[in-house]
């Protein structure tokens, strides 16, 4: 899954730093397996998961199959606006089973000092676009208005949706691996 991710992104930084992670997580949150990568960000999923389960996400925004939902919000488990994470649910026969998660490093995240994570901002409204555990796609797809906020609020906005396309696509590669095993297991 990191192989393929790094074909499909953008940036350098998930193509030739490698600063990503990749990880499945119990309906909880808590983390089940995870990629090779920067550590610090599994925990960082898994509070970003949490966050939205103690927030009721499951009645409003509501989740379902198919939801694509994002977080670069460090009240919400970030650590820094630059790390935006990606998160999927994964149903079987209608229940909550799992949740799939990447969190990459972005070069340009809108901070007010240019691309990068800006280091003298006197608070946090001048560190970037900040995407607050929110659902930013459906049906697998990310929605249109979403992809047209990053257009309109980065500087080349082209580096974070190539690279939110590679999360999805490992996410979605991991999910399509574990109904193998539900398949094939129960």
């Amino acid at each position: 899954m990191r192989e393929t991710m790094k074909y499909i992104a953008s940036s350098p930084a998930i193509r030739d730093f490698e600063e990503f992670v990749i990880g499945l997580y119990t309906p909880e949150g808590d983390a089940i397996a995870l990629s090779t990568g920067i550590m610090v960000h599994v925990h960082t999923l898994s509070e970003f998961i949490k966050f939205m389960i103690r927030n009721g996400y499951e009645n409003d925004p509501k989740i379902r199959p198919g939801d694509i939902f994002e977080n670069n919000e460090s009240w919400a488990g970030g650590v820094h606006t630059p790390d935006v994470m990606t998160c999927i649910p994964v149903f079987h026969d209608g229940e909550l089973i799992a949740w799939i998660g990447s969190v990459s490093h972005e070069l340009e995240s809108g901070t007010y000092e240019g691309p990068g994570m800006t280091v003298f901002s006197p608070d946090r409204f001048g560190e970037g676009l900040h995407i607050s555990a929110e659902k930013v796609g459906e049906d697998d797809h990310f929605r249109a208005d979403y992809l047209l906020r990053l257009k309109m609020n980065l500087r080349n906005s082209n580096w974070w949706r190539l690279d939110d396309k590679a999360k999805l696509s490992g996410c979605l590669m991991i999910r399509e691996a574990l109904y193998k095993i539900i398949g094939q297991f129960g």
